[in-house]
């Protein structure tokens, strides 16, 4: 069975054999393997259940809908963006569908270089097979190849470059090009339309808008899993606690360690959240003469592997793939502003995208607050000088800096049940709240002059969009039908 929060009316206590943490490409294969040998097995997802139905195909909706911090996640100094799934399926609901074995030349580096045993090729193989049977993964079709990947393609052949048009785990595609917001059409073999409900399917338990705050050990064992159970907005509405003598952690690269920090256990080493590697990438895109329109069919399918030879050199190397952002995504990214920007932007279907994925060798590191939870923090624009601002709040997120002259930052803080909007004074370091605890007040932006903020608030009910002053005075609601979200203000 499949629970969501909204379906949960109070605290809860299960048991099971086996709690598995995530839903992505790790936690949904477990599960599933787990379930048909017998055991039973409770399942915890931070993000929502979302279907097909959901997927509108519209950046705005789909973005705070199954990606982590509304598809804005960053490293510290902003120089890598991660595109991290927050939904039943993981980030394979919102992948591009390359489907590769892990080379062997990577398998032999992590064999000699940190003792990986029994897991050659010739020892994957049979797990390989499984599981692109699993997927239905396949060779991307010639007729596939839409317009983008081809200009690329030829480019490559022309340069004499080495590259491949690659295999993918779509089945009946209706090449709509959407996939980065989840697939309206169920073609995406995902975690969602596999593992998951074959794991449902033989007896497991899951559960979403379940984010896990603490995992338990006692006297040098896991003894159980602890969190709440949160609305569609993340807020925390009911407890929970999974008591399970195996738990499996399959929370990603970023979560997993950070689960592990704040619940304060298997760190003896010092090792946890250390040795971070992330895909640096750099975006290089052209205007064409012709018509591109690069949003039609499969974003990506042709693959260039000059640049990288990991028979020769495991540690180094980059790759050349096609990219095609939707308008925002691609607007952010552009340079110029105003009208020189609108100008670009009026080319946007005669463009052509390359992504320059490196192969990391630099390091990283996770780190978290006591609480594992989200607060503010501000640095310089140097990226030094990081300093945290909010401790008073169990959770502060959504942060807007106000214009000159004011030099204060607004976000929402939870105290109590609900949000509020507080606003941090940069020169004082006093932070005052602004909005009286009615309902749940969120999203804050200022206006160009400073002088407003406008804001989300469920205060009647349906969340509705609001405007004050910045001292919290001269309360006006905007909107009034259907639910509505994320103010921002016209220059």
């Amino acid at each position: 069975m499949i629970v969501t929060g909204d379906q949960i009316d109070g605290d809860l206590a299960l048991t099971a054999d086996v709690c598995v943490i995530g839903t992505g490409a790790g936690g949904s294969v477990i599960a599933k393997e787990l379930a048909q040998a017998g055991r039973d097995v409770v399942v915890l997802e931070q993000g929502g259940h979302y279907t097909k139905d959901d997927f509108t195909q519209r950046e705005d909706e789909m973005m705070p809908l199954l990606y982590e911090d509304m598809g804005q996640r960053a490293t510290v100094d902003q120089t890598i963006m991660i595109l991290q799934g927050r939904n039943v399926g993981g980030s394979t609901v919102h992948n591009l569908c390359y489907c590769f074995r892990t080379p062997e030349p990577i398998l032999e580096q992590w064999r000699t270089d940190y003792g990986v045993r029994d897991m050659l090729g010739p020892d994957l193989k049979p797990s390989f097979e499984r599981v692109e049977q699993m997927l239905k993964v396949k060779p991307i079709r010639p007729d596939e190849v839409n317009a983008l990947n081809n200009k690329i393609r030829v480019g490559c052949e022309k340069l004499g470059y080495s590259g491949f048009v690659t295999n993918h785990n779509r089945e009946n595609c209706t090449q709509s090009g959407f996939c980065l917001l989840g697939c309206p059409f169920d073609a995406k073999q995902s975690m969602l339309i596999t593992y998951v409900p074959a794991a449902v399917q033989a007896g497991a338990r899951l559960y979403a808008n379940c984010p896990v705050r603490r995992i338990v050990a006692e006297a040098g064992r896991v003894r159980r899993v602890e969190g709440e159970v949160v609305d569609a907005l993340g807020r925390p509405r009911h407890r929970f606690t999974v008591t399970a003598p195996v738990v499996v952690l399959c929370a990603g690269a970023i979560n997993s360690p950070a689960l592990l920090l704040s619940s304060g256990i298997a760190n003896g080493n010092g090792r946890v959240g250390q040795g971070l590697h992330l895909h640096p990438s750099v975006l290089l895109s052209g205007i064409f003469d012709e018509d591109i329109y690069g949003y039609r069919g499969i974003p990506q399918s042709y693959y260039v592997d000059e640049f990288i030879v990991l028979e020769r050199d495991p540690r180094s190397g980059y790759i050349l793939m096609p990219v095609y952002g939707f308008p925002v995504m691609t607007a952010t990214q552009l340079p110029s502003f105003g009208a020189a920007h609108f100008e670009i932007m009026k080319q946007y279907h005669r463009m052509v995208g390359i992504l320059v994925l490196m192969h990391d060798q630099s390091t990283g590191a996770v780190t978290v607050d006591r609480s594992g939870r989200p607060q503010i923090w501000v640095m310089d624009t140097d990226g030094l000088n990081v300093r945290r601002i909010t401790f008073n709040d169990s959770w502060a997120d959504r942060a807007t800096w106000s214009p000159a002259p004011y030099n204060e930052i607004a976000y929402a803080g939870q105290s109590g049940p609900g949000f509020d909007i507080k606003i941090y004074d940069v020169a004082t370091g006093q932070t005052r709240v602004v909005t009286d605890g009615s309902g749940s007040n969120e999203s804050p932006a200022f206006s160009p002059n400073g002088r407003h903020i406008a804001f989300s608030s469920s205060r009647l009910g349906k969340t509705q969009i609001f405007t004050m002053a910045r001292d919290g005075r001269g309360l006006r609601q905007v909107t009034r039908t259907g639910n509505n979200t994320f103010p921002n203000w016209s220059n």
